[in-house]
């Protein structure tokens, strides 16, 4: 079927918009987080469960396979197709908590964080708890079977699953929830209710297969289908409900689960205690499992070495032999006395092990959060460092915990022999699971001999000679299909080749994961990654990114601007016409849509910032004479922004007299005529601020204040507010007794960003160094602090270097630069007196807030000013950036709206942030006017203040 006639197809079913196929889509979804690569026909995107039926039967009549996705983290290339690729992380992500939060009732496509998110506040959460718990979803999680760290087998996906919501290919739908649900299955697909009701006895009946099964899942096991729901469950639906788990999506579809949750023990104590060498510190493992850790985390030394130089990595790493292993330790209980007793057995305990060093025990959660974020990122950490060309292969293996010394030895063994001397070995060494990586080439028929060699001995190693599991919580995906029947056996594989065949007899989902009878299907569909921009060349496509971005519902995500960076570059080599093609989408889908917030970087285990790859492609796609005009700007700011002040101001009388109701339609028909970036215009765009009179002198001032030009030029509100943002600035800082000076030249200042952040180099560079000389001036030589009030000019100030000139850096080293938030908060709080004057307000914390360490700080001050502050679970970066929203508005539309649909219902007396544009944009989204958090604190501190 051709591409035209799928799309018709398929359009019978679905919303056009629904439904991707143009290249640039289908090139993004190519890949998972695996070794693997397949590109889609189409990739769809369903609302509801009638539309998951009818998908399973045009895949029959058209005999075209479907895949389910949610995420994409998946590991083992569960995760792609050369089919219809259906993505559920768009539409399926409602929750509720039930049961005063010991149960929680979840669709597939929320993200497994945001539900403990939802859940922090009862102290509850879920019992799965991968390392990518804040990026995979919850339909990954449970057709995965993921576990984690601190859930081992008792707190997986299979054993905390109180209810499901699942249909079969065959359209049946099940609810496990309803009364007679067995009955459903029986009347509506009789075939299959007996047979599994057949295949059930026969594995009860077979002694040696019911003691093979409870051997297997006596630690972690994906491997194949989860046959012990034969022993575990009676009825034949709940048995399927059961074996969906751990399915990997070729059984059928998850529509919606309830899962029990586990307490969220507050009162942790966590340290790292290191090893000589790995084999002594896998013999602690079951001596930490005797004192009831809840988590043991196992990193040798080619991990430590690779996490050297992260942020916040313990110092101990420096100075440890290149034989040395750690082991992370924590300790978990649901009391403050019962921490202390723990601690004091715990530092007994430690002072017996031999270790070589300890990174200290602590119960500090900052501390704790930095050991937790290198183990949880040692994945993508240690992949980055892969050489040029090659791809990563990353299986995790599960062994009796008791015997996990030896299978270490027995690892790093193979990995010699088969020529993988720079491996990494790391793990949850508690429950006898280590994960193990290696960078492969699949240049040559010999570099496929020697891994399919590996996996083979791998096989041999973990499945027959130690017992163990060929995969443990990743699934088995593609990777380790051809492993099945070696580490089952032929009669439980028979079993579960009857069970798909059964369940999808045309074998049309997800077809090849799991089972396959291809003995070599873990060495084809490999993925190839060329060297693009060296600042993504470190990225292996894991995700983790993914669920930060403002973008990622209406074009691209970090990860697959990366991905489809990748794809053009090996298409250049090939299709010149298919390449300028996927250039031109890409000016929209990868540059015009990203809003280069940087949250990316912070979820990054190493750091990317795609924002700054999209800086870099539109400064090279910017032309002389525009990067000439920018800079004529730059060196004319204060004209320019009496210009756009003026224009501002022209603009609202125009709106009040409702002329840009007829002029956007105009506007955004132009723009999809043309092709140009027009902006529109917004009626939530507040009105120009004065700027007041410098309060203080140069001599005698406290601080230097830094009225931002977005604050110049969009810092009064429409309503409750006669002064803008500068003047009430000043009155807080007044009262709280500080004499403020505004720099003389500050109409022709700026901070640079909006040069920076549309590629416009020099003019950035003439912008920083301007500002950075009238700064060191004001602040007498670096004497003074430098206080900036609104955060996205603030973080943009404290990141300077790359645009100052040698002078100015050095000076700039020298200035203390400080967000008004953390002024107010740690300077003159203890200065003013505060008033609660609003009972309950929503807060957003903008993108520069959250980078900057302050969204805490955010909270604390709002608090200050009212009863209760709301900051939703689904703030996140509004998509306005500057000018975004009034260039491609539709990026903000999309970004705002799981922030704003968990806002609506609800009253608040307030709406706050730190930055104009983003309140603009959450003002669009909400229909409800945001403002300047400084409106709320002046609000708050009218009361005779403490001296």
């Amino acid at each position: 079927m051709n591409s035209l006639a799928l799309r018709t197809s398929l359009e019978s079913i679905l919303p056009a918009s629904h439904i991707l196929t143009k290249d640039i889509e289908r090139l993004a979804y190519a890949n998972d987080a695996s070794c693997y690569y397949l590109v889609p026909q189409a990739i769809v995107q369903p609302q509801t469960i009638r539309q998951i039926q009818d998908l399973f039967a045009w895949s029959r009549l058209h005999g075209i396979p479907l895949t389910f996705r949610a995420a994409g983290t998946s590991l083992s290339g569960q995760a792609i197709t050369d089919g219809v690729l259906v993505d559920i992380s768009k539409h399926w992500h409602s929750i509720n908590i039930e049961h005063d939060a010991h149960r929680v009732r979840l669709q597939p496509g929320i993200v497994g964080g945001k539900v403990n998110e939802y859940l922090k506040k009862y102290k509850r959460k879920i019992g799965p708890d991968p390392a990518s718990l804040y990026a995979a979803m919850i339909g990954g999680i449970i057709a995965n079977n993921a576990s984690g760290m601190c859930c081992g087998t008792k707190h997986n996906s299979y054993h905390t699953l109180r209810a499901m919501i699942y249909i079969l290919p065959n359209g049946v739908i099940v609810n496990t929830e309803i009364p007679h649900y067995d009955d459903t299955l029986r009347v509506q697909a009789p075939k299959i209710y007996i047979e599994i009701e057949a295949l059930r006895d026969e594995i009860r009946n077979d002694s040696d297969l019911v003691k093979l099964i409870r051997k297997k899942y006596s630690i972690k096991n994906t491997i194949g289908y989860s046959l012990n729901a034969f022993l575990d469950y009676d009825l034949p639906a709940d048995i399927l409900r059961h074996i969906m788990v751990g399915s990997e999506g070729t059984l059928g579809f998850i529509a919606e689960a309830v899962l029990d949750t586990v307490p969220d023990k507050q009162f942790k104590y966590t340290g790292i205690a290191y090893f000589t060498d790995i084999h002594s510190a896998a013999q602690a493992v079951p001596i930490l499992r005797d004192y009831h850790a809840e988590a043991v985390e196992l990193m040798d030394y080619s991990c430590l070495d690779a996490m050297r130089h992260e942020k916040g990595a313990p110092e101990a790493i420096q100075f440890l032999p290149d034989t040395a292993c750690a082991l992370l330790i924590e300790f978990q209980e649901e009391s403050k006395d019962a921490l202390i007793k723990t601690k004091e057995r715990v530092d007994q305990l430690i002072d017996t092990l031999p270790t070589i060093q300890i990174t200290p025990f602590t119960t500090d959660a900052k501390q704790q959060a930095y050991m937790w974020k290198l183990r949880k990122g040692t994945l993508p950490i240690v992949s980055a460092f892969r050489p040029s060309g090659t791809t990563v292969i990353t299986e995790d293996i599960a062994v009796p915990p008791e015997r996990l010394a030896d299978a270490v030895l027995g690892l790093q063994a193979l990995m010699r022999k088969h020529g993988y001397e720079k491996s990494y070995l790391f793990g949850h060494a508690k429950d006898g699971n280590l994960h193990f990586l290696f960078a492969q080439s699949f240049e040559d028929t010999a570099d496929i001999e020697r891994y399919d060699g590996f996996m083979r001995d791998i096989a041999q190693l973990i499945g027959i000679d130690f017992g163990g599991s060929l995969k443990a919580e990743h699934g088995t995906g593609r990777n380790m299909a051809p492993f099945v029947e070696m580490e089952w056996g032929e009669k439980a594989y028979s079993l579960m080749m009857r069970l798909k065949q059964l369940l999808d007899p045309d074998n049309l989902v997800n077809p090849g994961v799991i089972l396959n009878t291809d003995t070599m299907i873990h060495t084809k569909n490999l993925k190839h990654i060329p060297d693009v921009e060296e600042v993504i060349n470190r990225c292996i496509e894991c995700g983790f990114c993914e669920h930060r971005c403002p973008s990622k519902d209406i074009t691209l995500t970090p990860r697959q601007r990366i991905v489809v960076r990748r794809s053009m570059e090996r298409i250049k080599q090939t299709d010149t016409h298919r390449y300028n093609a996927l250039h031109k989408e890409y000016e929209y889908y990868g540059l015009d849509t990203c809003a280069t917030d940087g949250l990316c970087e912070m979820v990054c285990p190493v750091n990317i910032n795609t924002g700054d790859l999209v800086k870099e492609l539109r400064t090279t796609a910017l032309s002389t004479t525009a990067q000439s005009l920018a800079h004529h700007v730059s060196t004319h700011f204060q004209t320019a922004q009496t210009l756009a002040a003026f224009g501002n101001t022209v603009a609202q009388t125009v709106e009040s007299i409702g002329i840009f109701s007829l002029l956007n339609p105009v506007i955004r028909a132009v723009k999809n005529a043309t092709g140009l970036a027009l902006p529109e215009w917004n009626k939530h765009i507040t009105k120009p601020a004065d700027t007041p009179p410098s309060p203080a002198t140069f001599a005698h001032a406290d601080i230097v204040y830094f009225p931002t030009c977005i604050a110049r030029m969009m810092g009064t509100p429409h309503s409750g507010q006669n002064k803008g943002i500068p003047e009430t600035f000043c009155t807080i800082a007044q009262r709280a007794g500080f004499a403020v000076h505004i720099p003389d030249a500050i109409q022709s200042l700026c901070c640079s960003m909006p040069f920076s952040s549309k590629g416009y180099t020099i003019a950035a560079e003439d912008s920083a160094n301007a500002t950075i000389n009238a700064l060191w001036t004001a602040t007498r030589h670096g004497v003074l602090p430098v206080v900036i009030d609104v955060s996205s000019c603030s973080y943009t100030l404290s990141h300077l270097e790359q645009y100052l000139a040698d002078k100015e850096l050095d000076m700039y080293k020298q200035l203390t630069i400080m967000d008004a938030v953390e002024f107010i908060e740690h300077h003159a709080v203890p200065r003013l007196h505060f008033t609660k004057v609003k009972e309950h307000i929503a807060l957003h914390p903008v993108c520069s807030i959250v980078k900057m360490g302050l969204s805490d700080q955010f909270t604390t001050l709002a608090e200050r000013c009212a009863e209760h502050a709301t900051t939703p679970v689904n703030a996140g970066c509004c998509g306005f950036a500057g000018d975004r929203g009034l260039l491609v508005p539709e990026l903000t539309a999309s970004a705002t709206e799981r922030e704003a649909q968990e806002l609506y219902g609800d009253s608040y007396d307030g709406y706050y942030a730190s930055n104009p544009a983003c309140e603009t944009g959450m003002s669009t989204a909400t229909g409800k006017e945001y403002m300047s958090y400084l409106f709320l604190v002046e609000e708050a501190t009218r009361s005779l203040h403490r001296s």
